[in-house]
């Protein structure tokens, strides 16, 4: 049985050449397309010019030839890419039959170092109405891969017996798994449905491998408003899939509101009990440019940095101070970019929304901030230039 992706790259090369014209190449491939689906296509060739019958005459050297001169090999491409089209669409009917029959059911994939945030995140689940049958987590008791079963066999099983919605919790412990990886990677190969949950300190920016970072997540240290919608429309979506009973709005902002309220707790006991030993790594690894930053954003009321893309050039700021010079040349706007970019990926600072103009310093931030600001003997009331680019 032929894949669709097969189908869809083949038609992709069909527009390219018919919207180029180009007789040979349309030639090439269109009798590449009969040799590899002469066996899956009934009637493969009908209609094709250059599968029609011809007239034979002699050659100079008396050789009997075969005479076709009405091969219109670019029609003869258009009526393939029909033929392509329409099995393409037979093969996506049956696939969805195939889900039809199948029950829904949302496997988390997360890494065992933050199954706090993913209990969390369960009891939220719960609270929308999903039951034990309709949840795949190895955190929560009950929601496991039973006694026995070698977890590879039983994911596969899962993966082909079920219509699987997919919870990526993404984090640096995430990406640190193998066997978060594998199941990355198995989600990607059955095409299963899923969606982002950015745990918090970690940004769209980090995401690898087989997940599209442009796909919109759920970011759950992002500004409120924007969190809150985030979570509003996985709530709706959840309830259509799984056909749930609604849930009153008071009801849900409360159940919301608690989610919220466990995820911040479990990231400030987290960030409280970092060790010692973690903090001094990242203060003696932090470039002084990114250092220096840090610590004069931390100075002010806000804790913000601003880093602003415009016509006029790129602009990093801590709200009091410009930190790329007005005539900066494309070098030095990208060390500017690449020193916001350093306290993103250490967790120092996190993005305020999905544009990534406004970061936030992070209580680990704060504490490195105050590390830097020590050793360095750095008094914000001076111009940031001063303790810069100093051996």
């Amino acid at each position: 049985m032929v894949s669709a992706t097969t189908f869809q790259r083949y038609i992709i090369q069909c527009d390219s050449i018919i919207e180029q014209n180009d007789v040979g190449l349309a030639k090439a491939l269109g009798e590449e397309i009969v040799s590899v689906f002469h066996n899956e296509i009934d009637g493969i060739k009908t209609g094709l010019s250059n599968y029609s019958p011809c007239m034979f005459g002699s050659a100079p050297d008396g050789r009997t030839i075969s005479v076709n001169t009405d091969v219109d090999y670019i029609a003869d491409l258009r009526l393939l890419r029909s033929k392509l089209q329409m099995e393409l669409e037979k093969s996506e009917l049956c696939m969805q039959t195939n889900m039809d029959n199948k029950n829904n059911k949302i496997f988390i994939s997360h890494a065992t170092k933050d199954s706090e945030y993913v209990r969390a995140f369960v009891n939220l689940l719960e609270d929308i109405g999903l039951s034990e049958d309709e949840i795949v987590c190895s955190s929560v008791p009950g929601y496991g891969i039973p006694l026995s079963e070698d977890i590879y066999d039983w994911l596969s099983n899962q993966f082909q017996e079920y219509n699987l919605h997919i919870m990526f919790m993404l984090s640096k412990n995430y990406y640190d798994s193998v066997a978060c990886l594998n199941e990355m990677g198995a989600a990607w190969v059955l095409k299963q449905k899923y969606d982002t949950i950015l745990l918090p300190s970690f940004d769209f920016p980090q995401i690898k491998g087989a997940i599209n970072p442009n796909k919109i997540g759920i970011k759950l240290d992002s500004v409120h408003d924007e969190l809150n919608h985030r979570l509003n429309e996985m709530k709706d979506t959840l309830i259509e899939e799984f056909e749930l009973r609604t849930i009153s709005a008071s009801k849900w902002e409360r159940h919301r509101n608690e989610f919220l309220k466990k995820i911040e707790e479990i990231t400030t006991d987290s960030n409280e009990n970092e060790p010692e030993q973690e903090k001094e790594q990242q203060e003696s690894t932090i470039s002084r440019d990114a250092g220096v930053l840090l610590v004069f954003a931390a100075s002010n009321s806000y804790g913000q940095i601003s880093m602003i893309k415009s016509l006029s050039g790129l602009s990093v700021s801590d709200g009091k101070w410009n930190f790329v010079a007005q005539d900066a040349d494309a070098r030095e706007e990208s060390r500017w970019e690449d020193a916001v970019i350093e306290l993103e990926n250490y967790g120092l600072i996190t993005a305020l929304g999905y544009k990534r103009q406004l970061f936030r310093i992070t209580t680990l931030g704060y504490n490195i901030a105050d590390e830097i600001k020590e050793k360095y003997g750095i008094d914000t009331d001076k111009e940031p230039d001063e303790y810069l680019n100093l051996e």
